[in-house]
Parts: C-alpha cells; structure tokens; sequence
C-alpha cells in the first residue's frame, strides 16, 4: 500500500508494544477506514480490542481476519481464547458443518484460494485430454480421473462458499442487548445478551436486526448493538 498506510501500520503497532492498546486500535481502523484490509490489520486489531477488554469487537475482527488468514494458528488460538471470554458461553452458529466433514479443507481456505485451485485442476485435466489424444495408457487413464474428481471437488466446495455467503453472521459489541420479541423498544423482552455473543442474521428492518442463535433462541435487537460481518464495524 502508498506510504501513508505503512506509516499508519507501523505506528499502531509501535503503540500496541507500548502498551497503548486504545492508540493502536484507532491506527489500525484508520487503516480499514482507508480502504486496505486483509488479515494481519483484523487480527492485530483483534489483540487491540481483546487487551481493552471489548470482546464483542474483538471476536468481530478475529472472524474479519479469518477470511484472509483462515490458517494461521495465532488468529485460531487467540480466537478461541476470546470465544472462551464470553459471558453467554454460546457455541458459534454451525455453519456448514456437513462442508466441514465432507471438505476438511472448507475452512482453512479462502475463495481465492479454491479459484486458483479451480483454474489449475480445469488446465491440468484438459492438458491429460490433449495428451490422451497421443498417448493412451492405464497411468494417464488414472491421472485424468483424479484430476477431473479434484476439480469437482473444488466446483462443489466453491458452489458451497457461495451459498453459505448469503447467510451473514454477527457479533454483539454492546456489554448488554436486550433481545425482544419484535422491531422496537416497547416490545416484550425476551432475553439479554452480552458482548462476543454470535448470531445468524435472519433479518434488518431499519435500527434493528432479527437473529437467531446456535440454541435456538430468536428475537430483535438494536443494530447500534450488534455488528455484522458483512459491514464495517461500527463506530465506538
């Protein structure tokens, strides 16, 4: 990125070793503000987030980070860790869970990544096609079925990102949220919620937003209390 950004970087991180976690957090925002993210700048705001105590915003930047970084072992350690910190001791929506028994590798890649994956498997299985045209043999009848079940393989689990794409996941950042049985303040409470806790998005309609829990539990909540993993995180 232009050397503003580097500076903004360099700067934030210096204040996170100094032990100014709230300098920190700001530079990195400046940065995602600016229009440049990828992992390390959600992760590091992660660790800002988590030594202020704001789990809910914490949580939202490590799940931000994930997108980019979904193997690193420091981002799913200190993910971990923050879920642990929670109050509401939630399980995180199950998203997939058939992808994740089915392609091990759904999780710890990105859709980048399955699209490379996807145009080296396509060239590979047509470049066995045009050598099959010279070339006949019990080898080369092998490799072109791996490499056509490889690029399945990856078309499947690529259609599957784009279906679990639609369904967009949040966090609480508010230290309470009441959840109430409909879109407004004088609604019946249902249940309180507090910050790091993750839902399902089912719904927004103007300043609240319908969600639905890994137990079950349902209601509206104020979207000045919740952020969405689809949107900028908002301002504090």
């Amino acid at each position: 990125g232009p050397k503003g950004v580097q500076d903004l970087f360099y700067e934030a991180n210096k204040a996170y070793e100094a032990g100014d976690f709230e300098k920190a957090a700001e530079g990195y925002e400046k940065i995602i503000g600016q229009g440049y993210e990828n992992g390390h700048v959600y992760f590091n705001l992660g660790n800002a987030y988590f030594r202020l105590g704001e789990i809910g915003r914490a949580i939202f930047a490590y799940r931000k980070a994930e997108a980019w970084i979904p193997r690193d072992a420091d981002l799913r350690s200190n993910l971990k860790y923050a879920r642990e910190m929670a109050k509401d001791e939630l399980p995180p929506p199950e998203r997939g869970r058939w992808l994740r028994r089915i392609f091990f590798w759904y999780d710890r890649s990105t859709t980048r990544e399955l699209l490379y994956a996807a145009v080296l498997f396509n060239l590979l299985f047509w470049g066995l096609m045009i050598v099959r045209f010279f070339h006949r043999g019990e080898g080369l009848r092998w490799a072109l079925g791996l490499s056509l079940a490889a690029l399945l393989l990856v078309l499947l689990s690529l259609g599957a990102r784009v279906i679990a794409g639609r369904s967009v996941e949040g966090v609480v950042i508010a230290e309470v949220a009441t959840v109430r049985s409909g879109n407004g303040p004088n609604y019946t409470p249902r249940f309180e919620l507090h910050a790091g806790a993750e839902f399902v998005v089912e719904g927004v309609e103007g300043d609240w937003v319908r969600i639905r829990l890994s137990n079950g539990g349902r209601g509206w909540v104020p979207h000045s209390a919740v952020a969405l993993l689809d949107r900028p995180l908002p301002g504090r």
